[in-house]
Protein backbone atom coordinates (compact mmCIF):
# COMPACT_ATOMS: atom_id res chain seq x y z
CA UNK A 1 0.00 0.00 0.00
CA UNK A 2 1.42 3.39 -1.02
CA UNK A 3 -0.22 6.81 0.07
CA UNK A 4 0.52 10.38 -0.75
CA UNK A 5 2.23 9.55 -4.17
CA UNK A 6 2.78 12.52 -6.41
CA UNK A 7 0.79 12.22 -9.73
CA UNK A 8 2.85 10.42 -12.35
CA UNK A 9 4.56 7.65 -13.44
CA UNK A 10 6.16 5.06 -12.11
CA UNK A 11 7.69 1.61 -12.27
CA UNK A 12 6.88 -0.99 -10.17
CA UNK A 13 9.47 -3.96 -10.22
CA UNK A 14 9.48 -6.97 -7.99
CA UNK A 15 11.77 -10.01 -7.49
CA UNK A 16 10.65 -13.75 -6.08
CA UNK A 17 11.70 -16.64 -5.45
CA UNK A 18 10.17 -20.29 -5.07
CA UNK A 19 9.68 -22.50 -2.30
CA UNK A 20 13.17 -24.46 -3.31
CA UNK A 21 14.49 -20.55 -2.29
CA UNK A 22 15.51 -20.14 -6.25
CA UNK A 23 15.49 -16.31 -7.17
CA UNK A 24 14.13 -15.15 -10.32
CA UNK A 25 16.85 -12.47 -11.42
CA UNK A 26 14.63 -10.87 -14.31
CA UNK A 27 11.81 -10.03 -12.02
CA UNK A 28 8.88 -8.44 -13.22
CA UNK A 29 8.13 -4.85 -14.16
CA UNK A 30 4.59 -2.87 -13.75
CA UNK A 31 4.37 0.64 -15.03
CA UNK A 32 1.79 2.59 -12.63
CA UNK A 33 0.51 5.94 -13.71
CA UNK A 34 -0.88 8.00 -11.20
CA UNK A 35 -3.43 10.65 -11.51
CA UNK A 36 -3.88 13.95 -10.18
CA UNK A 37 -7.02 14.80 -8.59
CA UNK A 38 -9.42 16.90 -10.11
CA UNK A 39 -8.46 20.31 -8.23
CA UNK A 40 -4.65 19.52 -9.42
CA UNK A 41 -5.67 19.34 -12.97
CA UNK A 42 -5.19 21.91 -16.17
CA UNK A 43 -9.12 22.09 -17.15
CA UNK A 44 -9.99 22.75 -13.46
CA UNK A 45 -7.59 25.14 -13.28
CA UNK A 46 -8.85 26.83 -16.60
CA UNK A 47 -12.94 26.26 -15.37
CA UNK A 48 -11.94 28.06 -11.96
CA UNK A 49 -9.94 31.09 -13.93
CA UNK A 50 -12.89 31.39 -16.42
CA UNK A 51 -15.54 31.94 -13.49
CA UNK A 52 -13.76 33.81 -11.76
CA UNK A 53 -13.66 36.47 -14.59
CA UNK A 54 -17.11 35.72 -15.15
CA UNK A 55 -17.92 36.46 -11.36
CA UNK A 56 -16.04 39.47 -11.88
CA UNK A 57 -17.99 40.28 -14.89
CA UNK A 58 -21.32 40.01 -13.23
CA UNK A 59 -20.26 41.89 -10.09
CA UNK A 60 -19.11 45.18 -12.17
CA UNK A 61 -22.59 44.49 -14.31
CA UNK A 62 -24.45 44.21 -11.40
CA UNK A 63 -22.37 47.73 -9.72
CA UNK A 64 -23.23 49.57 -13.19
CA UNK A 65 -26.63 49.08 -13.08
CA UNK A 66 -26.71 49.60 -9.10
CA UNK A 67 -24.89 53.29 -10.42
CA UNK A 68 -27.58 53.83 -13.27
CA UNK A 69 -30.62 53.18 -11.43
CA UNK A 70 -28.95 55.67 -8.47
CA UNK A 71 -28.31 58.21 -10.86
CA UNK A 72 -31.50 58.08 -12.04
CA UNK A 73 -33.46 58.37 -9.48
CA UNK A 74 -31.11 61.86 -8.34
CA UNK A 75 -32.13 62.81 -11.68
CA UNK A 76 -35.51 62.45 -11.17
CA UNK A 77 -35.32 63.89 -7.79
CA UNK A 78 -33.37 67.06 -9.03
CA UNK A 79 -36.55 67.01 -11.59
CA UNK A 80 -38.92 67.19 -9.00
CA UNK A 81 -36.75 69.67 -6.87
CA UNK A 82 -36.85 72.34 -9.26
CA UNK A 83 -40.51 71.75 -10.66
CA UNK A 84 -42.21 71.48 -7.65
CA UNK A 85 -40.75 73.89 -4.94
CA UNK A 86 -38.95 70.84 -3.05
CA UNK A 87 -36.82 72.46 -0.09
CA UNK A 88 -33.32 71.19 0.54
CA UNK A 89 -34.71 69.44 3.92
CA UNK A 90 -37.64 68.01 2.11
CA UNK A 91 -35.33 66.44 -0.29
CA UNK A 92 -32.77 64.91 2.11
CA UNK A 93 -36.28 63.44 3.89
CA UNK A 94 -36.94 61.69 0.19
CA UNK A 95 -33.43 60.12 -0.23
CA UNK A 96 -33.61 58.29 3.33
CA UNK A 97 -37.03 57.35 2.71
CA UNK A 98 -36.39 56.11 -0.96
CA UNK A 99 -33.33 54.23 1.50
CA UNK A 100 -35.96 52.42 3.30
CA UNK A 101 -35.81 54.53 6.11
CA UNK A 102 -38.84 54.99 8.73
CA UNK A 103 -39.96 58.58 10.16
CA UNK A 104 -38.20 57.50 13.49
CA UNK A 105 -34.93 56.79 11.62
CA UNK A 106 -35.66 60.36 9.76
CA UNK A 107 -35.84 62.06 12.87
CA UNK A 108 -32.43 60.60 14.42
CA UNK A 109 -30.51 61.13 11.32
CA UNK A 110 -31.33 64.83 11.15
CA UNK A 111 -31.71 65.78 14.31
CA UNK A 112 -35.49 67.39 14.15
CA UNK A 113 -39.09 66.09 16.25
CA UNK A 114 -40.72 63.31 14.85
CA UNK A 115 -43.19 65.99 14.52
CA UNK A 116 -41.08 68.04 11.97
CA UNK A 117 -40.54 64.34 9.96
CA UNK A 118 -44.34 64.13 9.61
CA UNK A 119 -45.04 67.52 9.04
CA UNK A 120 -42.10 67.65 5.87
CA UNK A 121 -43.87 64.39 5.07
CA UNK A 122 -47.32 65.69 4.66
CA UNK A 123 -46.09 68.56 2.41
CA UNK A 124 -43.90 65.71 0.14
CA UNK A 125 -46.44 64.05 -0.50
CA UNK A 126 -48.88 67.13 -1.07
CA UNK A 127 -46.34 68.83 -2.96
CA UNK A 128 -45.83 65.48 -5.43
CA UNK A 129 -49.70 64.70 -5.48
CA UNK A 130 -48.86 61.39 -4.10
CA UNK A 131 -50.68 59.37 -0.56
CA UNK A 132 -48.06 57.15 0.27
CA UNK A 133 -44.59 55.93 0.06
CA UNK A 134 -45.38 52.83 -2.03
CA UNK A 135 -46.32 55.85 -4.84
CA UNK A 136 -43.00 57.76 -3.22
CA UNK A 137 -40.76 54.89 -4.29
CA UNK A 138 -43.27 54.28 -7.41
CA UNK A 139 -42.23 57.58 -8.71
CA UNK A 140 -38.72 57.07 -8.71
CA UNK A 141 -38.73 53.51 -9.89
Amino acid sequence: SYTNVDPGTYLFQVKGSNSDGTWNETGQQLSIEILPPFWQTTWFRLLMGCMMLLVIFLLFQLRMRVARKRLKTELKLDYYVQRRRISGREKEIIQLMLKGKSNRDIEKELFISLGTVKSHVHNIYKKLKIKNRVQLLNLFK
